[in-house]
């Protein structure tokens, strides 16, 4: 018996290991903060969290905490927050609001101080919170149709400033890139002192290449794009040649190119977006002239060739997700 109290004694001297203690409630510190399902800046947004939420503590994940907080129109809502948004409450234990006092006379009081209460299962929010629509994971529709319009300016000499259309097909492998192939139109007026004369060029272009979105701020996105391009051309003169006898004709050859650009998207719907696109072409053309006398039947022919062109179009257009 005496071996036995003596290894009693010894086992209740053992040390225990200190453990890292949990703050019982923390604090919001941020203007606004995410509470996420995970503890990840990946996972869904459960709620938004406005500056002196105060939320429970059951638990950590590395540097996020595992909160518990009363939703206005939910009720009790779990989720995970970042330990660099919130700070241990060090002042009293917030408590809920005091319950109505019955009708009857209350019972008399003791003379000794009851024992504080327990704190609250989930304490109020000190700040109401605004009401806001509930957050929502954005869902991914890959396939998307683009059409837009805007203006178009060339450096081609006296050429002016023109109205092009934009349609495509844009195919997000990937949240933030996709694949995009459209096609460009619009005409532009050249006047007489330019090197093709007056007459009207018809931008027209196929291309393809990616579309980038390398950041997202909630319904708003950069973006960026580039890739190549074929361009189909034409130019139509303005002077009628048949009634001094010719037959004018002008033939423009197509080639290839480039474009890079870059704008801005807005989510309307989770269907419909509106995106804001500047972009820049860079590719030269070839024109052949030909000009025949309709008496004579002579041909005169004459190429115009590393014409310049280069296309840089302001567009914004609506893209439908599928």
């Amino acid at each position: 018996a005496g071996l036995l109290g003596g290894l009693l004694v010894l086992l209740d001297r053992t040390p225990a290991w200190p453990q890292e203690e949990l703050p019982t409630f923390v604090e919001v510190t941020v203007s606004m903060a995410n509470l996420r399902q995970g503890p990840s800046l990946e996972s869904p947004v459960v709620a938004q969290l406005p500056k002196g939420t105060v939320l429970e503590v059951l638990g950590q994940e590395g540097d996020w905490y595992r909160v518990r907080w009363t939703d206005p129109v939910k009720g009790q809502v779990e989720g995970h927050i970042a330990r660099r948004l919130v700070t241990p409450v060090t002042g009293p234990t917030p408590r809920p609001a005091p319950p109505t006092p019955p009708t009857e006379r209350p019972p008399v009081p003791p003379k000794k101080p009851s024992p504080p209460s327990p704190p609250p299962a989930v304490p109020p929010p000190t700040v109401p919170p605004p009401v806001a629509r509930p957050q929502r994971a954005a869902p991914f529709h890959p396939l998307g149709l683009w059409v837009s319009a805007g203006l178009l300016r060339t450096s081609i000499d006296q050429a002016g400033t023109g109205f092009n259309l934009h349609a495509g097909v844009l195919y997000m492998f990937h949240r933030k890139v996709g694949l995009l192939l459209d096609g460009t139109f619009g005409p532009v007026h050249v006047d007489e002192a330019g090197r093709l004369g007056a007459g009207q060029f018809q931008v027209r272009s196929v291309g393809g290449g990616l579309l980038v979105e390398p950041v997202q701020w909630d319904r708003f996105a950069p973006v960026l794009t580039g890739g190549a391009l074929l361009q189909v051309s034409d130019f139509r003169p303005e002077a009628d040649f048949a009634e001094v006898g010719l037959q004018y004709q002008t033939s423009v050859k197509s080639g290839v190119g480039f474009f890079v650009g870059g704008g801005l998207r807005a989510e309307l719907h989770d269907r419909v977006h509106v995106l804001l696109l500047v972009r820049k072409a860079f590719y030269t053309v070839r024109v052949d002239v030909t000009q025949t006398d309709v008496v004579t039947g002579e041909k005169l022919s004459a190429p115009l060739e590393g014409l310049g062109v280069h296309p840089l179009s302001v567009d914004l257009g609506v893209l439908f997700r599928f």
